[in-house]
């Protein structure tokens, strides 16, 4: 049986919310000022995803390092 990699509903609702208020915007300065803060986040994630499985955290999730 393969698994489960939907996201729960609750986390589906809010990504379905967010999506919805964007496409409203129409101040172009404020969606230009949201994308660059998404991208601040989404590389600032990469780099703990990264220190996190080179520094062996991977036991955690029940992996051998």
């Amino acid at each position: 049986m393969a698994a489960d990699t939907s996201a729960p509903l609750e986390s589906s609702f809010e990504l379905e919310r967010l999506k919805r208020t964007i496409g409203s915007i129409d101040d172009i300065e404020l969606l230009r000022h949201l994308a660059v803060k998404m991208a601040e986040q989404m590389h600032a994630q990469k780099h703990v995803v990264n220190k996190l499985v080179k520094t062996g955290q991977r036991q955690a999730f029940g992996f051998e390092a």
